[in-house]
């Protein structure tokens, strides 16, 4: 074989290897695009699964307060009608 043509013919395979290996690179990285938006889509989840246990344990401190209070309303009233009935 000419020596041109020998050139011409490593060229090319080198061509091809580097296409091979750019395709496997470009596989790869869509892999890792892919797993990305799953991780993202979990964690969003994840987000609002904590913002509604937020919500619901802020509504829940509320009523605690709410009935602490109440409590000591009637308390107050319990002993200010005692007071009256002396």
């Amino acid at each position: 074989m000419p020596v041109l043509l020998l050139m011409t013919l490593e060229s090319r395979m080198r061509k091809l290897a580097m296409h091979r290996s750019m395709e496997s690179d470009i596989h790869g990285l869509h892999k890792i695009i892919d797993d990305t938006n799953v991780t993202q889509l979990q964690l969003e989840t994840e987000i609002e699964a904590l913002k509604e246990e937020l919500l619901f344990m802020k509504k829940n401190h509320e009523e605690e307060i709410m009935a602490d209070i109440q409590v000591q309303y009637d308390e107050l009233a319990w002993e200010n009608q005692e007071e009256l009935d002396k």
